[in-house]
């Protein structure tokens, strides 16, 4: 007896951005009962993303040069990494930019000489990010021609950069990753509209694809 997989016809649906959120949440509980230390700002995460939410959807964002005909290219280390995965995801599915995202040495090591002129990165910005790595990633993205983007903290020093995206918090560093992944949402819904897509029925975006 054998199986295979085969694709059903996928409908539109709306891009999850509480599925990630609601996960971030839930384990900063679960650290905090398996290692017996408080997290520092779980019981403020609530407002905070609500401060985030409203300050970014009433933000000026660099829109035109995130809207790169082609590519965006976001990158950052430890937490940032998974912020970059998640914030690449968000802008592909509801833009239809090709978004995709690489942990800082892994970007290092090949993939940034596949971009170039009108390609940007967005580079984000947590504790993992030394000032070293932040100004190496982004003078290698200068030098192939990309326009850079910095999405960083009010407590980070600015960075030669041609635009920054400034979060006006002062988080722990597991809560400021949140903090960037709703911008990042934020983001894809504002290029969502700009492009004249269907936020609300994202095309080719199923949350159920596969079937036996």
């Amino acid at each position: 007896m054998t199986s295979s997989w085969t694709w059903r016809p996928a409908l539109s649906a709306v891009a999850s951005t509480k599925t990630f959120c609601a996960s971030w949440h839930a384990l900063a509980p679960l650290v905090s009962a398996i290692t017996g230390v408080d997290v520092e700002g779980l019981d403020e995460l609530a407002d905070v993303v609500e401060r985030v939410v409203t300050w970014a959807l009433g933000a000026s964002l660099p829109l035109g040069v995130l809207n790169a005909s082609r590519g965006l290219t976001v990158v950052g280390r430890g937490i940032g990494a998974a912020v970059a995965s998640e914030v690449a995801l968000k802008i592909r599915e509801v833009t239809g930019i090709r978004a995709e995202s690489y942990a800082a040495s892994d970007f290092a090591h090949g993939p940034i000489g596949a971009d170039g002129a009108d390609a940007t990165l967005l580079l984000v910005v947590t504790e993992e990010m030394t000032d070293e790595l932040c100004e190496l990633t982004l003078s290698g993205c200068r030098r192939a021609g990309m326009t850079t983007v910095v999405l960083a903290p009010r407590s980070r020093r600015s960075f030669e950069c041609d635009h920054e995206i400034i979060v006006d918090e002062d988080l722990a560093n597991w809560s400021l990753g949140l903090a960037h992944v709703v911008v990042g949402q934020v983001i894809a819904l504002r290029l969502g509209e700009l492009r004249g897509r269907s936020i609300d029925a994202s095309p080719g975006l199923s949350k159920i694809t596969l079937g036996v």
